[in-house]
């Protein structure tokens, strides 16, 4: 049986205590076979730090645990994606979950050898007192050119 292509995952993360362990926990129970989770924290001053440490020291094999003062969001994806290792990169924020299985789903979807470098995956919405919850983020996505044309991109 040939090796799973891996996937690394970034999750940006600054004082996401409150979300950060459900987080995780969908990231541990994919039991996807090489998965590797990079929590890039930026310095939380909340339980943050001490969750994920909590998932590094459970998962060893799954989850590093990086703490860096970044710039922001995208500063902080791009630390965490400079020292992941996988051939598949995705990142999920530390206030969003996966469904089970989906790592599973995205190694079948993605096809280089028939353009399809690039998949998203549909949502929906959950939370506390959302008016939203339980309804179907909309996606629909062609191709980034028509994106950029179209100005849809915000």
């Amino acid at each position: 049986m040939l090796q799973q292509p891996r996937i690394s995952i970034v999750v940006p993360s600054f004082n996401q205590a409150k979300y950060l362990g459900e987080t995780l926990e969908s990231l541990a129970i994919q039991k996807y076979p090489n998965l590797e989770v990079i929590v890039q924290d930026a310095g939380s001053s909340d339980n943050s730090i001490r969750i994920a440490q909590s998932y590094a020291q459970r998962h060893p094999d799954i989850f590093k645990v990086f703490i860096e003062r970044d710039n922001g969001q995208a500063h902080g994806l791009n630390l965490g994606f400079k020292k992941a290792t996988g051939t598949i990169l995705s990142f999920l924020n530390s206030d969003d979950t996966l469904f089970p299985g989906c790592l599973e789903r995205v190694t079948k979807e993605i096809d280089p050898e028939h353009g399809r470098f690039i998949v998203m995956g549909r949502c929906l919405f959950v939370g506390e007192g959302a008016p939203y919850v339980g309804i179907e983020h909309p996606c629909e996505f062609t191709d980034h050119f028509t994106h950029l044309q179209s100005g849809s991109v915000a």
